[in-house]
């Protein structure tokens, strides 16, 4: 890890791009891999922008530029690409590869970062992160099978009473239904159907190694859908329902993958529960306090996030080393709370001054 602290900056991104960015490195700021702050576009050594703004950047050969681009745009040699739309796995990673890149001298490296899906940290650090095991109840085996086949790299489709009726394609992780409908059915009529089966339909369903064919590959996008995001709540539901229990036992959990919030759609509270969940190994009751929310959505998360796998699991009671990372992040999030805190009574000028003077509730 580099000794300084990189800084990263951006130049002419549309207000959306911007306040996006900035959420998720305040979100992630402690999980990435080496120390990282806002800065100016002057001090900073990567620097975020779209293609038409590089005639408009003085000095880019100080930087490493990184631009936001689409599919069709054409890709400007020595740069690095942030596809749109904007996901926040692709950010963290693209981060973690600036830091190594100047960290060894390097810059510039062409490379697109869409498809990775690295874990969090390193699996130096965290072997079983490369084979997190699941506990879920035996209704959802074909769920455990199906992760166990996109780890290795397999196609595979649902046998629903031994016929075909769902495949999904490893490669971009996404499902199409093969059975009972002829057009598109819409992602939420699916998870609706899912929950509706008892335990013991969903334990007969089976998960197999499947070669998707051309005429499957030339399906149309609408036929296809986040396998993610339809795990996700199809986990949210059941957990509504009380269905999907959390192990009986107690239990800690880390994540070990960081989830899609743009693609997920996820409510307000998530982020900081995903937060929480990144710096160490915690049990529910200490992720409601770290993220400030209550146990119900706490709950509801670790049970989404088990049946996506995201997560990491093991008996609780924090090791040292957990309590040792967990003060580290109290740290930092009070520091960057205070930040805020002044930036809020600076804006205030004044009326910030008095309200010091006399400590009035706000």
């Amino acid at each position: 890890m580099l000794a300084k602290t990189l800084q990263l900056a951006f130049h002419g991104l549309d207000n959306h791009d911007e306040v996006w960015i900035r959420s998720v490195f305040n979100i992630a700021l402690s999980r990435l891999k080496h120390q990282w702050e806002l800065g100016t576009q002057e001090r900073a050594q990567v620097l975020i922008s779209y293609p038409g703004c590089l005639p408009e950047i003085k000095d880019h050969h100080h930087h490493l530029l990184v631009m936001i681009q689409k599919d069709d745009d054409r890709q400007i040699p020595g740069t690095l690409v942030l596809p749109q739309p904007l996901r926040s796995q692709a950010f963290l990673q693209l981060l973690n590869r600036c830091g190594d890149e100047i960290e060894q001298g390097t810059s510039g490296s062409q490379a697109n970062y869409r498809d990775q899906t690295t874990p969090l940290e390193a699996s130096a650090n965290h072997p079983e992160q490369t084979a997190p095991l699941l506990v879920l109840p035996p209704y959802l085996h074909w769920v455990n099978v199906v992760h166990q086949a996109l780890a290795a790299q397999q196609d595979v489709a649902v046998l629903v009473g031994g016929e075909p009726c769902y495949v999904i394609n490893n490669r971009t992780r996404r499902i199409a239904a093969l059975c009972g409908a002829v057009s598109p059915l819409r992602p939420s009529y699916l998870v609706h159907q899912w929950v509706n089966y008892s335990d013991e339909q969903l334990q007969q369903w089976q998960t197999v190694p499947y070669q998707l064919n051309d005429e499957m590959l030339r399906l149309p996008a609408e036929r296809w859908w986040s396998l993610d995001s339809l795990l996700w709540h199809f986990g949210l539901k059941c957990a509504l329902q009380k269905r999907l229990m959390l192990p009986p036992k107690r239990m800690a959990y880390r994540l070990w993958r960081w989830p899609d919030f743009g693609e997920l759609g996820a409510a307000t509270d998530e982020p900081a529960i995903a937060a929480a969940l990144s710096a160490a190994y915690l049990e529910p009751q200490e992720v409601v306090s770290l993220a400030d929310t209550e146990l119900t959505k706490v709950q509801r998360f670790l049970q989404a996030a088990l049946v996506c796998n995201y997560l990491l699991q093991r008996s609780g009671v924090a090791s040292d080393q957990d309590l040792d990372e967990l003060a580290l992040n109290d740290k930092k999030t009070e520091s960057k709370k205070q930040e805020l805190e002044q930036e809020k009574e600076s804006s205030l000028g004044i009326l910030g001054v008095i309200r010091n003077a006399f400590n009035l509730k706000r």
